[in-house]
């Protein structure tokens, strides 16, 4: 019988988020190195990979994802509000991606006070 909630969930779900976080703060630093239409499409891009993340897992029928178990993963509502306050704590220090990274923890954050997983 395996322990419930699995513990490895919210580690996992931790891990996740930063893995997130760091790539959109990256492809900020990034785009402040380059000009114009260049820095433009780096920071789209970043906005872009935060709010696709949201509608695969905020919208009405999430995807698992492939792995850790056969069956996937899908995120439960408390793994959302998990997601959320690291994507808010991050948008506080983060210069670089900051609206980005709020907007992002919204999205969880409301995702996860429904219940919606």
């Amino acid at each position: 019988m395996q322990p419930h909630p699995d513990p490895w969930r919210i580690a996992f779900t931790v891990a996740f988020a930063q893995v997130v976080i760091e790539k959109i703060v990256d492809l900020h630093e990034i785009g402040k190195a380059l000009s114009g239409e260049f820095r433009q499409g780096v920071q789209r891009h970043a906005m872009g990979m935060l709010a696709r993340l949201a509608d695969e897992y905020c919208g009405t029928r999430p995807k698992p994802l492939p792995f850790p178990g056969r069956r996937g993963f899908v995120f439960e509502p408390v793994e959302l509000m998990v997601i959320a306050g690291q994507l808010d704590i991050a948008s506080r220090f983060a210069g670089a991606g900051a609206e980005v990274l709020a907007g992002g923890a919204a999205r969880f954050a409301e995702a996860g006070s429904r219940g919606r997983a």
